[in-house]
């Protein structure tokens, strides 16, 4: 995911995965900084929004 991220920083299903993974993971922050960033090129996500909620309760 890594790769393709730095390939094509606005692919916003790839970011949301990686958000997804990294979440899973534990890494909260970095699940975050991959939300707040897919947020920002889909603003209307309702998805995007609701795990982004999650994490802070």
């Amino acid at each position: 995911m890594r790769t393709i991220l730095e390939d094509h920083p606005n692919f916003a299903d790839v970011r949301h995965g990686a958000g997804l993974c990294l979440a899973m993971m534990g890494d909260t922050e970095g699940a975050r900084r991959e939300w707040e960033l897919c947020a920002e090129q889909n603003p209307d996500d309702c998805r995007i929004k609701a795990y982004l909620v999650s994490l802070d309760s």
